[in-house]
């Protein structure tokens, strides 16, 4: 059996490959951090009228942008205190309007 490091290990390097071999590492990573954050916001609407199922799979999306953000970042050594916050504080930001969506619903 995988253990999660394992899983989660595997995942990044995969992820890191793909950024690699892609116009992605040459955008902005706040850039990348502000459109995960759209499409969860997205995701976010889709709960709130009830379409679960259509607002997980968008919201799985917005995850794995999330994820790229960072890899781009540091590929492009243009990672920064400042980049973190955001995409830190952007994703609380998506998960709030995530979680009021639910709960209004």
């Amino acid at each position: 059996m995988i253990d999660r490091h394992t899983l989660i290990e595997g995942y990044y390097k995969m992820v890191k490959l793909v950024v690699s071999k892609s116009p992605l590492a040459r955008m902005n990573p706040n850039s990348i951090s502000f459109g995960a954050s759209i499409i969860g916001l997205l995701s976010a609407i889709f709960f709130l009228f009830g379409h679960s199922a259509i607002a997980g799979v968008i919201l799985l999306l917005s995850g794995i942008l999330d994820t790229l953000d960072g890899t781009v970042a540091r590929l492009g050594e243009r990672s920064s205190k400042f980049g973190a916050t955001l995409d830190s504080s952007l994703d609380r930001y998506v998960e709030m309007f995530v979680f009021m969506g639910i709960a209004y619903h």
